[in-house]
């Protein structure tokens, strides 16, 4: 089963401020960011759990540059994470998605 994720910062459980999905207040912009990453996480263990073999996650949120992917353990860090670097492309960590699931950039 392939499975594919889109998550943005004003979904995320707490964030309820404007400050916590603006980079201008960097204290509560991370840990809202913090707090993305560890939902997201959850949401690729439960797939996996649920049989999912291969996970497409898209940050979704302004820059598509705010998932920690490093602070995603296992088997979550096993999903492949679309991102986008400053001012260019959208790339993907690592390079693989799962047939079926499109990739657009915003």
């Amino acid at each position: 089963m392939q499975l594919c994720i889109s998550a943005d910062l004003e979904g995320v459980a707490c964030v309820s401020h404007a400050a916590e999905v603006s980079q201008a207040d960097s204290g509560a912009y991370a840990a809202a960011c913090a707090r993305m990453t560890a939902e997201v996480a959850a949401a690729c263990d439960g797939g996996f759990a649920a049989g999912a073999t291969e996970i497409l996650v898209k940050d979704a949120h302004w820059t598509g540059r705010n998932l920690d992917v490093q602070r995603m353990t296992a088997p979550a860090s096993r999903s492949s994470v679309i991102t986008r670097p400053p001012a260019g492309p959208v790339t993907r960590w690592p390079t693989r998605r799962p047939a079926g699931c499109s990739r657009r950039s915003r």
